[in-house]
């Protein structure tokens, strides 16, 4: 059994959606042409095929792109150790208490921070 290490997979998922872009690219480039042959009135049946299969095509492209993406914004919350729906920073947070605290004394408060 190997160990797949988030920086492994994060690399392999970023080679992974350049080749997506760049399929899709070439989707767009074949479908540009076929939209001028449609306001052309040049489109054939063979045409019409083509079509239905180029954004088959695209639609398939598109998911595994969202697929890879998602997968990439999970790994990067597991390297910033962000589980569930949010992350808290708790150095941001520790700071921004002490600071409320700092504040109280001179409130009239009683407390302060250390």
């Amino acid at each position: 059994m190997s160990l797949i290490e988030p920086t492994l997979r994060d690399a392999a998922l970023e080679e992974e959606r350049e080749e997506f872009r760049e399929t899709l690219a070439e989707l767009r480039l074949a479908l540009r042409d076929l939209k001028e042959k449609v306001r052309a009135g040049e489109m054939t049946k063979e045409d019409k095929t083509n079509g239905k299969r180029l954004l088959d095509e695209a639609r398939y492209w598109l998911k595994a792109l969202r697929e890879t993406e998602a997968e990439l914004v999970r790994i990067e919350r597991e390297k910033a150790g962000i589980s569930g729906a949010w992350g808290l920073d708790l150095d941001q947070s520790r700071e921004a208490v002490r600071c409320l605290l700092a504040k109280l004394p001179r409130c009239g408060c009683a407390g302060g921070g250390t």
